[in-house]
């Protein structure tokens, strides 16, 4: 199934979970390179959506990932519930 990267632009905060010490142990390099972009302001709080739900639902499962200015996802992290629609709503 195919997945849309949803975004408000919101700033990830340098004190995210997902940037702690615990998740670095994981995930090192990818949390390296997130917390090079936040230090910038340049990472961004995103959820990955499956396409048809994003098109047929009000709320819907997601997985939270962070993206840089381009889109790419940097680093993901766990599942979460999302509604819709979102102010300045970005579909990539």
């Amino acid at each position: 199934m195919d997945e849309v990267i949803v975004t408000n632009w919101e700033r990830t905060d340098k004190n995210n979970d997902y940037l702690d010490d615990s998740w670095a142990k994981l995930y090192p390099d990818q949390v390296a390179a997130a917390r090079k972009l936040a230090e910038k302001g340049q990472l961004y709080d995103a959820w990955l959506v499956l396409a048809t739900n994003y098109c047929r639902f009000r709320a819907m499962d997601s997985t939270a990932v962070f993206i840089n200015l381009d889109g790419e996802i940097i680093l993901e992290g766990e599942g979460e519930v999302i509604e819709k629609p979102h102010k300045k709503c970005f579909e990539a």
